[in-house]
């Protein structure tokens, strides 16, 4: 028999129709963004990671926390929500609000993320638009990696700094990553030989990140590890003005990759031209190294960055050798 129609399912047809007369100003895995009038966007989930984005924002705005945009309305189960129009914001005026530059926040957040707060600046640590953005992250248990990405963020219409796109918070990604989980145990119940790999905790990645600083003369090397995820998401690596061109940062991220597929750890990351060097130089540079880009058929909707390289199996003569370099 087939299933009746709802009143409900009437209405929310109706309202998407509606909806999908507008204009459509932008598009993500689990949401259509569609311009409403001057002062408000309306977000359409199409599937319900969108749907629990849309309550995620929803419910922050409800409680009128600050740096989230107003959410006036929404249907009754989320799938779609009235929400303030941000407009983009450039660095400059980035900093003319907050203080302190896109980078130094973002860097503070990578520190704060890998849990080394205490390796923050005084000065940035201090900010109060650094200290509400934690607060922000706390309260609603948002994903450190939104927070990093400089299209997240824009000017509200009063003029007031906002995060535009954050509803893909903790409790999201913990239900999608389960739910990968369940189907590659599903996979492997056939296959009683399949190797189990213990997730390495944020402090052995720590400890290796220290390690790869020293080895390859690294200036910086910030990043994101989440170990219920066994994702590892690269924000930053650089070498000093001096070593420059000596392939230490190429030597630092192929160990990072071989340390990655030794602990069946996913690496994503976001290539970008706004610390200077060529973004389309760096996507060809990541692809060499087998990453690809996050959409598409290898589209992991529980990561946002734009690149992602799944673990490769690892030889057993490359494990034996990793032994060795572990156990001398």
């Amino acid at each position: 028999m087939a299933k009746r129609s709802t009143k409900s399912d009437r209405d929310y047809r109706s309202s998407v129709r509606e909806i999908k007369k507008l204009r459509k100003i932008g598009q993500g895995s689990g949401r259509s963004v569609y311009r409403r009038d001057a002062d408000t966007v309306v977000k359409l989930g199409i599937n319900d990671q969108g749907i629990h984005q849309n309550k995620a924002e929803a419910m922050c705005s409800k409680r009128r926390l600050p740096l989230t945009p107003a959410v006036p309305s929404w249907d009754d189960e989320f799938r779609w929500i009235d929400q303030e129009y941000v407009e983009d914001i450039t660095e400059k005026k980035f900093e003319d609000l907050t203080g302190i530059t896109f980078l130094q926040f973002r860097e503070a957040i990578s520190l704060t993320g890998t849990g080394v707060p205490d390796r923050v600046s005084p000065s940035v640590a201090n900010n109060r638009f650094f200290r509400t953005a934690i607060d922000l992250l706390s309260s609603c248990n948002l994903m450190f990696s939104d927070m990093a990405e400089f299209q997240h963020w824009g000017i509200g219409r009063d003029g007031k700094i906002k995060i535009r796109d954050y509803g893909f918070d903790v409790a999201l990604s913990d239900a999608m990553f389960e739910k990968v989980m369940a189907e590659q145990r599903a996979a492997r119940s056939g296959n009683p030989s399949a190797r189990q790999v213990r997730a390495p905790t944020r402090e052995d990645w720590e400890q290796r990140r220290k390690d790869l600083i020293e080895e390859h003369d690294l200036d910086k090397f910030y990043s994101f590890y989440y170990p219920n995820e066994k994702h590892l998401s690269v924000d930053l690596i650089s070498v000093p003005k001096a070593v420059r061109g000596s392939g230490n940062a190429s030597l630092a991220m192929k160990d990072t990759l071989a340390w990655a597929d030794r602990n069946g750890v996913t690496v994503t990351l976001s290539p970008t031209s706004e610390f200077g060097a060529s973004k389309k130089r760096l996507e060809k540079w990541y692809r060499s190294m087998g990453f690809v880009p996050n959409k598409g058929r290898n589209k992991d909707f529980r990561f946002t960055d734009a690149m992602i390289r799944q673990p490769r199996p690892v030889t057993p003569r490359a494990r034996r050798m990793a032994s060795k370099l572990s156990n001398p």
